[in-house]
Protein backbone atom coordinates (compact mmCIF):
# COMPACT_ATOMS: atom_id res chain seq x y z
CA UNK A 1 0.00 0.00 0.00
CA UNK A 2 1.42 3.48 -1.19
CA UNK A 3 1.74 5.77 1.53
CA UNK A 4 0.25 8.99 2.31
CA UNK A 5 2.90 11.42 0.85
CA UNK A 6 3.87 9.41 -2.15
CA UNK A 7 -0.20 9.86 -2.90
CA UNK A 8 -0.03 13.42 -2.25
CA UNK A 9 3.48 13.33 -5.06
CA UNK A 10 1.65 11.21 -7.62
CA UNK A 11 -2.06 13.26 -7.51
CA UNK A 12 0.60 16.37 -7.72
CA UNK A 13 1.95 14.72 -10.71
CA UNK A 14 -1.38 13.92 -11.92
CA UNK A 15 -2.48 17.45 -11.22
CA UNK A 16 0.52 18.82 -13.44
CA UNK A 17 -0.10 16.68 -16.70
CA UNK A 18 -3.94 17.16 -16.58
CA UNK A 19 -3.09 21.04 -16.60
CA UNK A 20 0.75 21.59 -17.55
CA UNK A 21 -0.27 25.79 -17.18
CA UNK A 22 -1.59 25.64 -14.15
CA UNK A 23 0.28 27.44 -11.18
CA UNK A 24 1.10 24.59 -8.79
CA UNK A 25 4.40 25.91 -7.15
CA UNK A 26 4.91 24.97 -3.90
CA UNK A 27 7.25 26.76 -1.83
CA UNK A 28 11.05 25.27 -0.84
CA UNK A 29 11.57 22.63 1.74
CA UNK A 30 12.69 23.12 5.05
CA UNK A 31 15.31 21.44 7.10
CA UNK A 32 15.01 19.10 9.85
CA UNK A 33 17.47 21.67 11.35
CA UNK A 34 14.47 23.89 10.69
CA UNK A 35 11.97 22.16 12.09
CA UNK A 36 14.07 21.20 15.01
CA UNK A 37 14.45 25.04 15.96
CA UNK A 38 10.55 25.55 15.35
CA UNK A 39 10.16 22.74 17.83
CA UNK A 40 12.36 23.70 20.61
CA UNK A 41 12.04 27.36 20.29
CA UNK A 42 8.16 26.66 20.90
CA UNK A 43 8.72 23.49 23.04
CA UNK A 44 6.64 21.60 20.91
CA UNK A 45 6.94 18.11 18.41
CA UNK A 46 4.99 18.63 14.87
CA UNK A 47 3.24 15.82 13.88
CA UNK A 48 5.04 13.52 11.59
CA UNK A 49 2.68 13.93 8.68
CA UNK A 50 3.31 17.80 8.37
CA UNK A 51 7.38 17.23 8.87
CA UNK A 52 7.24 14.26 5.99
CA UNK A 53 5.35 16.82 3.76
CA UNK A 54 7.36 20.36 4.71
CA UNK A 55 10.72 18.46 3.78
CA UNK A 56 9.77 16.78 0.91
CA UNK A 57 7.19 18.41 -0.97
CA UNK A 58 7.35 22.35 0.12
CA UNK A 59 6.81 24.52 2.80
CA UNK A 60 4.04 26.60 1.46
CA UNK A 61 2.44 28.22 -1.96
CA UNK A 62 -0.35 25.86 -3.60
CA UNK A 63 -2.81 24.48 -1.45
CA UNK A 64 -6.50 24.62 -0.08
CA UNK A 65 -7.76 27.50 -0.26
CA UNK A 66 -5.70 30.72 -0.47
CA UNK A 67 -2.94 28.10 0.01
CA UNK A 68 -0.85 26.72 2.46
CA UNK A 69 1.03 29.13 4.62
CA UNK A 70 4.46 28.83 5.70
CA UNK A 71 5.51 27.62 9.19
CA UNK A 72 7.06 30.88 10.18
CA UNK A 73 3.93 32.44 9.45
CA UNK A 74 1.87 29.72 12.03
CA UNK A 75 0.30 32.92 14.27
CA UNK A 76 0.27 35.46 11.46
CA UNK A 77 -3.62 36.50 11.19
CA UNK A 78 -2.87 39.08 8.29
CA UNK A 79 -4.06 42.25 10.94
CA UNK A 80 -2.33 41.17 13.34
CA UNK A 81 -0.47 38.73 15.26
CA UNK A 82 -2.24 35.78 17.11
CA UNK A 83 -1.28 34.93 21.21
CA UNK A 84 -2.23 31.59 20.65
CA UNK A 85 0.38 29.33 22.72
CA UNK A 86 1.60 26.47 21.39
CA UNK A 87 2.68 24.13 24.56
CA UNK A 88 -0.81 24.69 25.69
CA UNK A 89 -3.39 22.14 24.72
CA UNK A 90 -6.29 22.19 21.71
CA UNK A 91 -9.18 22.98 24.03
CA UNK A 92 -11.83 20.68 22.01
CA UNK A 93 -12.82 17.67 20.27
CA UNK A 94 -15.84 18.00 18.40
CA UNK A 95 -17.51 21.21 16.64
CA UNK A 96 -18.35 23.90 18.30
CA UNK A 97 -21.03 26.50 17.24
CA UNK A 98 -20.53 30.19 17.16
CA UNK A 99 -22.84 30.32 20.96
CA UNK A 100 -20.39 27.70 22.75
CA UNK A 101 -17.69 30.24 22.22
CA UNK A 102 -18.43 33.53 22.70
CA UNK A 103 -16.83 33.16 26.68
CA UNK A 104 -13.29 32.24 25.22
CA UNK A 105 -10.58 34.84 24.31
CA UNK A 106 -10.01 34.67 20.63
CA UNK A 107 -6.46 33.69 20.82
CA UNK A 108 -6.67 31.22 23.29
CA UNK A 109 -9.00 28.86 20.91
CA UNK A 110 -6.43 28.68 19.19
CA UNK A 111 -3.46 27.40 21.30
CA UNK A 112 -1.90 24.15 20.30
CA UNK A 113 -2.50 25.28 16.50
CA UNK A 114 -0.62 26.35 13.59
CA UNK A 115 -2.49 28.04 11.03
CA UNK A 116 -2.04 26.45 8.01
CA UNK A 117 -4.36 27.60 5.37
CA UNK A 118 -6.23 30.98 4.86
CA UNK A 119 -9.86 30.59 3.84
CA UNK A 120 -10.27 34.08 3.36
CA UNK A 121 -12.17 36.97 5.20
CA UNK A 122 -10.53 35.64 8.45
CA UNK A 123 -10.93 31.87 8.17
CA UNK A 124 -8.41 29.46 8.67
CA UNK A 125 -7.58 26.12 8.22
CA UNK A 126 -5.30 24.80 11.10
CA UNK A 127 -3.52 22.16 12.04
CA UNK A 128 -3.33 21.00 15.92
CA UNK A 129 -0.30 20.22 17.18
CA UNK A 130 -0.60 19.87 21.01
CA UNK A 131 -4.00 18.46 22.48
CA UNK A 132 -6.10 15.10 22.13
CA UNK A 133 -6.68 16.58 18.48
CA UNK A 134 -3.19 16.14 17.97
CA UNK A 135 -2.19 16.01 14.17
CA UNK A 136 -5.96 16.89 13.02
CA UNK A 137 -6.89 19.61 10.97
CA UNK A 138 -9.60 22.13 11.96
CA UNK A 139 -11.62 24.50 10.32
CA UNK A 140 -11.57 27.92 12.29
CA UNK A 141 -14.62 29.44 11.07
CA UNK A 142 -15.80 31.76 13.39
CA UNK A 143 -15.33 35.10 11.44
CA UNK A 144 -17.84 33.16 8.96
CA UNK A 145 -19.91 32.57 12.40
CA UNK A 146 -19.94 28.63 11.34
CA UNK A 147 -17.92 27.65 14.78
CA UNK A 148 -14.80 25.79 14.81
CA UNK A 149 -14.98 21.82 13.44
CA UNK A 150 -13.01 18.94 12.88
CA UNK A 151 -12.85 18.84 9.33
CA UNK A 152 -13.63 15.34 8.05
CA UNK A 153 -13.85 12.65 4.54
CA UNK A 154 -17.34 11.46 2.95
CA UNK A 155 -17.36 8.86 5.65
CA UNK A 156 -16.75 11.43 8.43
CA UNK A 157 -12.93 10.58 9.68
CA UNK A 158 -11.18 13.37 10.80
CA UNK A 159 -8.59 14.31 8.67
CA UNK A 160 -4.68 14.42 9.31
CA UNK A 161 -2.48 16.93 7.50
CA UNK A 162 -1.63 14.52 4.75
CA UNK A 163 -5.70 12.97 4.22
CA UNK A 164 -6.74 16.98 3.87
CA UNK A 165 -4.21 17.83 1.87
CA UNK A 166 -4.74 14.94 -0.65
CA UNK A 167 -8.29 15.40 -0.37
CA UNK A 168 -7.82 19.03 -1.74
CA UNK A 169 -5.74 17.30 -4.75
CA UNK A 170 -8.73 14.79 -5.45
CA UNK A 171 -10.67 17.51 -5.81
CA UNK A 172 -8.72 19.40 -8.64
CA UNK A 173 -7.83 16.33 -10.19
CA UNK A 174 -11.34 16.04 -10.96
CA UNK A 175 -12.43 19.27 -10.91
CA UNK A 176 -9.68 19.14 -14.38
CA UNK A 177 -10.69 15.50 -16.02
CA UNK A 178 -14.55 17.02 -15.81
CA UNK A 179 -13.39 20.53 -17.35
CA UNK A 180 -10.51 18.78 -19.79
CA UNK A 181 -9.86 20.76 -22.59
CA UNK A 182 -9.38 17.95 -24.94
CA UNK A 183 -12.87 16.02 -24.20
CA UNK A 184 -14.80 19.60 -25.63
Amino acid sequence: MKSKLEKVKQNLQKLIELNPKGNFKIGRCLTLKEIELFEINHKIKLPEEYIDFVTNVGCFGFGPNEGLLPLNQYNDLRHRILENDLQKEFPFTEKKEDDELNHFEYDSLLNGVILISDCGCGDFEILIVNGEEYGNVWGDYRVSCNGMMPLTNIKNEKLSFLDWYNQFLEKQIDYYKKNDPKKN
